[in-house]
């Protein structure tokens, strides 16, 4: 395989990454939603802990810590858009 055969496969991940990061991003729309009508705080830090520990089994682990970095800042960038849709429930 070629590097453009091998960005092409890469292309097509990314796009699924894209749109499973808008899917995410509608659900916590949702999740803002409920959590400022029940004034829930925004930020979960045993949930964040869930999220990341449950996942890490599913990734080799030669490339956990990247996931875990990674999956941190989708977490944060998700608390960060709740922030904007006016969820300030405390704890930024």
């Amino acid at each position: 395989m070629n590097l453009e055969e091998m960005r092409s496969k890469l292309d097509i991940i990314d796009k699924e990454m894209a749109t499973l990061f808008n899917k995410r991003m509608q659900v916590i729309t949702e999740i803002s939603n409920y959590k400022r009508k029940n004034k829930i705080k925004v930020r979960d830090v045993k949930r964040e802990s869930f999220v990341i520990n449950s996942n890490l089994s599913y990734v080799n682990k030669e490339y956990q810590e990247y996931y875990e970095e990674f999956i941190e800042k989708v977490i944060a960038l998700s608390r960060k858009y709740q922030y904007k849709l006016g969820n300030d429930n405390a704890n930024k």
